[in-house]
């Protein structure tokens, strides 16, 4: 194998110093291959991994990427290779246990020809010998293309070859029930949110802000909004991070959305102050703290773990704890609290992921005065949001919380320009429509499904003024764009030749992909929405309803923009280089 050519292309990802690629035996003697490298900053291996697959084959991405401060050099000037540390995973000797039914063996064969590792355990947990995140979407499409259909959850959740084929073998689920939680206080909590509630409202200034969130793509806005919109202070908590200080993390963010147009609100209009929300404190000091509390009057969250992949834990930390010492400050220090949901809390996603699990056989209606009707919660991100709302009504309910929980739509690019976040990939939304453009089909029985466009912008615009208006009377809204495109609408509007075809021919389509492995990622987008006969799952009983904050955002001024031919034209510059 050619190491240098590895090296090379590890150089080429740009702010690395150094590198060198070897192969090192682990302590059961399996050959792995290792890259080593420095860089004055905190370099993300999931990237660094998603940069190599563009120019090297699979056999050639290291399973380790291990960055080092130094090299340690031999006495004559040669790297020393013997000091080159062992992934911990490596250092300790293991038991090899070898499949032994039919599944675990497919499972085995999948993840050894991906990772270049034989034998692997059945009990060794895939993120331990060098999976991630994207190594986790290429099992999910090997695995369905063997004829098994598991969600990418699962794979986090049932990280070993043994526990994933339980999962796959099993005919029971494991979803956490929920259904023993006495709901019935806060479901008469949340009754408020009627027509009735809407001859209370009335603007009340909500002073300044004290903002989690800003440097993503909503909290952005929100913040650009409040500077440009209102003469209100904002104090912005962001996490520190190895990478670079807090004002240029959240600067550079504000560069990418804006421009330099911000710039001179720092330190004049807007404070940026160094916080981990996920601490009792908030992880701020005494003086920041105090600063907080004499100078900020309502918090605005918008800070919120969105992946919906990974391990409950990593959720539970940003969705719900901070929530709670968010909640917390707020009850001490006499706070508004504006909290940032989404409506997927609904079981009503923006399209396909566990819509088969909403099935009741008759609608449910899932307005603002509802919070548990039976769906699935299985989508851990959408579980922590769950949460985070019945700790916040809880706090309503029996200490007087002030605070609003906003339901927030399918964020998509700003209205007025086309603007994305800066992390598009990431987007379920655009990847599925990239995935139907690369593919240049769709089935036809999905033609009529309604698309929804909440505009970044307008939905920040919205936030704001529903803090600004509404009164302890009411507790829920649901801010999303009630004007919606249906998928045929709007492939005839992108204009890119996706051709519907029925769905039959769409399912042969789909396996043909699946057994090219230079397209077989297309796949990748979709795969959650499919049942195991590859048909898309895009229909769901749960129906959401937003007319009674549309009737509140009409009464306070507020007005969605209906999506025209323009602004799909933005989207489709979007995604033609995709």
């Amino acid at each position: 194998m050619n190491f240098g050519e590895i090296e090379k292309q590890i150089l080429a990802f740009g702010n690395i110093t150094n590198c060198v690629v070897t192969a090192k035996k682990d302590s059961n003697d399996r050959n792995i291959l290792c890259a080593y490298f420095t860089s004055d900053i905190k370099i993300s291996k999931s990237n660094l991994k998603s940069f190599l697959r563009k120019s090297l084959p699979t056999y050639m991405i290291p399973v380790y990427l291990i960055q080092l401060d130094s090299f340690k050099y031999t006495p004559n000037g040669k790297l020393d290779q013997k000091a080159l540390p062992l992934p911990k995973f490596m250092q300790n000797k293991r038991d090899i246990i070898l499949p032994e039914t039919e599944t675990e063996k497919k499972i085995s064969l999948i993840i050894e020809g991906i990772l270049g590792i034989s034998p692997i355990s059945i009990t060794d947990n895939f993120f331990d010998i060098g999976c991630d995140s994207l190594t986790a979407l290429r099992i999910q499409i090997d695995l369905l293309n063997e004829g098994i259909n598991v969600s990418y959850a699962d794979i986090f959740k049932h990280s070993t070859i043994k526990e994933l084929a339980l999962k796959i073998d099993s005919e029971t689920t494991d979803i956490d029930s929920i259904d023993d939680y006495d709901y019935a206080q806060l479901n008469e909590l949340i009754k408020k949110n009627d027509y009735s509630s809407l001859d209370k409202i009335k603007y009340s200034d909500i002073g300044n802000v004290i903002l989690t969130g800003a440097t993503g793509f909503l909290g952005a806005h929100i913040l650009n909004y409040l500077l440009t919109k209102t003469q209100k202070n904002v104090y912005c908590l962001v996490r520190k991070n190895s990478r670079s200080p807090i004002k240029t993390k959240l600067l550079s963010r504000l560069e990418y959305y804006f421009g330099d147009s911000l710039d001179n609100y720092l330190n004049n209009r807007f404070f940026v102050i160094e916080s981990d929300i996920t601490n009792s404190d908030l992880g701020l000091t005494k003086k920041d703290y105090n600063l907080l509390i004499q100078n900020g009057n309502c918090v605005i969250n918008s800070a919120a773990t969105v992946k919906h992949y990974g391990y409950y834990s990593d959720f539970e930390k940003i969705n719900v704890t901070a929530v709670k010492n968010l909640i917390q400050f707020c009850l001490e220090n006499n706070k508004k609290l504006i909290h940032i949901s989404t409506t997927s809390v609904s079981g009503n996603t923006v399209i396909g992921e566990n819509a088969n699990q909403n099935i009741f056989g008759k609608d449910i209606i899932y307005t603002e005065k509802s919070l548990y009707k039976g769906q699935s919660l299985e989508n851990l991100y959408v579980k922590s949001k769950f949460e985070a709302e019945k700790v916040i009504l809880e706090n309503i309910l029996n200490n007087n919380l002030d605070g609003l929980i906003l339901r927030v739509g399918n964020i998509t690019p700003r209205f007025s320009d086309g603007k994305f976040q800066i992390n598009s990939s990431e987007n379920a939304f655009m990847n599925r429509i990239i995935a139907f453009n690369k593919l240049k089909t769709i089935p036809e029985n999905i033609l009529n499904i309604p698309l929804e466009f909440t505009y970044v912008d307008y939905l920040a615009s919205a936030i704001v003024k529903s803090a600004e208006n509404y009164n302890k009377s009411i507790n829920i809204l649901h801010l999303y764009n009630p004007n919606h495109l249906d998928v045929e609408t709007v492939i005839k509007l992108l204009g890119t030749g996706i051709q519907p075809v029925p769905q039959s021919e769409f399912k042969k389509i789909v396996k043909k992909v699946l057994n090219n492995p230079a397209k077989k990622e297309i796949i990748s987008f979709i795969t959650n929405d499919m049942d195991k006969n590859y048909n898309l799952v895009y229909i769901t009983d749960i129906k959401l309803k937003n007319d009674f904050t549309n009737k509140f955002l009409e009464k306070i001024g507020f007005k969605w923009p209906i999506p025209n031919e323009s602004y799909i034209r933005k989207i489709k510059s979007l995604i033609k280089n995709k």
